[in-house]
């Protein structure tokens, strides 16, 4: 379904227009303030909303600009603030959106997955409320100017930016008030990546990414983590498929498989001890497509003591990915015919 985004001018207090030509008040009793939240929105108090926008669900979301906070009204008609803290100013990137700043904030968008966009007007930025509460900056470095086009747009320069609206490609439209201009800002292709080289094994498993601008907004919450841990090299040698891999003393090296990955259970090929260099494995497979895993394990140590399986890296032998159900147990590889790629 097509993002839904309501653009309008606003009276005061909120209203709604029917099918019917009926019109009703949704929220706010008239009077300026800041009240009501947890109860109903027609008992709340207001204070010069500018912006109004509406979510598949069909909650309608306020930009309470005098308070600066950006209101909710749900499909029970209750209020609630889902983001501001009240106060001017520009502060909250990469946390919860009800502690951030704004500067009077305007014009509201909802997209189908129900990321709010809001023109944070005095800010001279576009602020992004995830479905799960956290803002980021979108758009504006926070100088009110006109540069940017053709680069990033977290690091342009709008001015005093009004209405905003999305299309169904997730381009976002910002109507730059200061600048007499109407700009647009298309979504990134693909998640920015970051490889980190020269890495052991026992520096593998979790790490979450934040990447930032120059001036410390966050542009992504969610970036793609590569470590160079070196390749499982998988080759055709006839009708064998030759499993190859760079191995460290102090660990032996199981190698299991399966043929599908809706298979549940993984069977073991060979276990190969690590002396520093590269280990090897033959498969006697006709499969045009097998899954590999290759699990870590610590040497016996002097008190008798062994480290636990640990899997650490899985790949796909044939022209075809893996998924995100095997990326789940460990490290996934993305195999192509002439160059695997790792990616966590």
């Amino acid at each position: 379904m097509a993002p839904t985004v309501i653009r309008a001018t606003v009276a005061w207090p909120p209203t709604r227009l029917s099918t019917n030509g009926l019109l009703t008040r949704l929220a706010g009793t008239g009077y300026s303030g800041y009240a009501g939240d947890g109860g109903a929105a027609t008992l709340a108090m207001l204070s010069s909303p500018s912006g109004v926008a509406v979510d598949l669900a069909g909650n309608v979301f306020i930009a309470d600009t005098g308070n600066q906070r950006i209101r909710r009204v749900d499909t029970n008609g209750v209020i609630a603030t889902v983001a501001g803290r009240g106060t001017y100013g520009y502060s909250g990137d990469a946390g919860a959106a009800t502690n951030a700043q704004f500067y009077n904030p305007g014009g509201l968008a909802v997209n189908a997955e129900g990321d709010l966009f809001i023109a944070d007007s005095l800010n001279h930025r576009i602020r992004k409320v995830d479905a799960q509460g956290i803002i980021t900056t979108v758009a504006g470095n926070g100088t009110n100017g006109y540069v940017g086009d053709g680069g990033s747009a977290i690091q342009a320069k709008i001015s005093m930016p009004a209405g905003i609206a999305l299309d169904d490609a997730g381009n976002l439209f910002i109507a730059d008030y200061g600048n007499h201009r109407i700009r647009k800002v298309s979504p990134f292709a693909s998640l920015p990546t970051l490889t980190l080289n020269n890495v052991t094994t026992n520096q593998a498993g979790d790490y979450q990414v934040i990447v930032t601008g120059a001036g410390g907004s966050v542009t992504s919450s969610v970036a793609t983590l590569t470590l160079g841990l070196g390749r499982l090299a998988i080759a055709r040698d006839g009708t064998n498929i030759l499993v190859s891999f760079p191995t460290q003393v102090g660990f032996s090296y199981i190698v299991q498989f399966k043929a599908s990955l809706a298979d549940t259970n993984w069977n073991q090929l060979a276990t190969i001890p690590g002396n520093g260099s590269t280990g090897s494995v033959t498969d006697p497979a006709t499969n045009a497509v097998r899954f590999y895993r290759l699990l870590l394990r610590s040497l016996v140590t002097a008190d008798g003591h062994r480290g636990n399986d640990k899997p650490r890296l899985e790949s796909a032998a044939g022209n075809r990915a893996c998924s995100r159900d095997v990326r789940r147990e460990g490290f996934a590889a993305r195999h192509t015919a002439d160059r695997p790629a790792w990616r966590r």
